[in-house]
């Protein structure tokens, strides 16, 4: 006897190997949506998207346009 099937878990006599089919996702009631949605609003990924718009936003506020085209005086 080698040492893997040693270690293997032991099945129960009446245990029956099936066929696993394709994962299928559940429908989702309006409750379930608007569960997903909340997730979707409070997460990490979302905060940060937001985040970085913000920053891009920002930019024109910061800059002088003046600084970045000087005019010619005289």
């Amino acid at each position: 006897m080698s040492i893997r099937s040693e270690q293997a878990p032991q099945l129960p006599t009446d245990h029956v190997d099936r066929p696993v089919d394709e994962p299928t996702n559940p429908r989702l009631s309006v409750s379930g949506w608007a569960r997903w949605a909340w997730r979707q609003l409070t997460s990490m990924r979302t905060a940060l998207v937001l985040l970085l718009l913000l920053a891009v936003a920002a930019i024109p506020g910061v800059v002088d346009p003046a600084t970045l085209l000087p005019t010619r005086t005289g």
